[in-house]
């Protein structure tokens, strides 16, 4: 695959989402996956901030007694590669504790090339479902599967809750980062259910990996 990593790199660290306030969850927020993603510049990820990552997983399991399940997508010919989690076996609680240490963890000055973000993310108080699609390239399927499912539900239910989407324009069109606003507020309370689990089956994950 053709690739700039530095390129796509810097779409990464400077381009921020629409609020700042998305990226750090309060009460009136459910989150329900994110990500960590480690690039490079040139000689290979940030193996220490990998390994920080990979213990701060074996605590939180052990104080919870509970497995994380997790992903590892890997892209670049550097050891690029961004871990996705799926927080929906935990308690909303446990979901945002996790994501804010694991935030505060990886955003250590002295590691370099690592960013921490949410994927799937429903502000409560504003009935908005903020849907995260990291680089196509490296995540298309998910993406076409979510695209088809919002299609299908406005349809079926005759109403239109897709607002727009915001694109970090790259070089590349296959390294575009896309997010993407759901407005909740003409949803009934069933139609809200199951838009929600119909998300939860596209970005969950099956897999409940041996940590490192």
């Amino acid at each position: 695959m053709k690739k700039q990593c530095w390129f796509l790199w810097a779409s990464f660290a400077f381009w921020h989402s629409p609020s700042e306030a998305q990226n750090q969850p309060k009460s009136d927020y459910q989150l329900f996956s994110f990500y960590v993603l480690f690039g490079s510049a040139c000689c290979g990820i940030d193996q220490k901030a990998y390994t920080a990552l990979h213990e701060h997983i074996k605590k939180f399991q052990k104080k919870n007694r509970k497995k994380l399940a997790y992903e590892t997508l890997y892209w670049g010919k550097e050891g690029e590669r961004a871990i996705y989690f799926d927080l929906m076996q935990l308690t909303d609680n446990q979901a945002i504790t996790f994501y804010e240490r694991t935030q505060e963890l990886m955003n250590h000055k002295a590691y370099t090339l690592v960013k921490v973000g949410w994927v799937l993310n429903l502000h409560t108080s504003q009935n908005t479902l903020w849907v995260h699609c990291i680089p196509v390239s490296i995540n298309q399927k998910r993406e076409d599967k979510f695209l088809t499912f919002i299609e299908k539900f406005e349809a079926e239910n005759q109403v239109k809750i897709l607002r727009g989407a915001m694109i970090n324009e790259t070089r590349l069109i296959e390294d575009q980062d896309k997010r993407y606003e759901l407005s909740l507020q003409t949803l009934s309370e069933r139609q809200k259910s199951e838009l929600l689990t119909g998300l939860k089956a596209i970005f969950s994950v099956e897999k409940y990996p041996k940590t490192h």
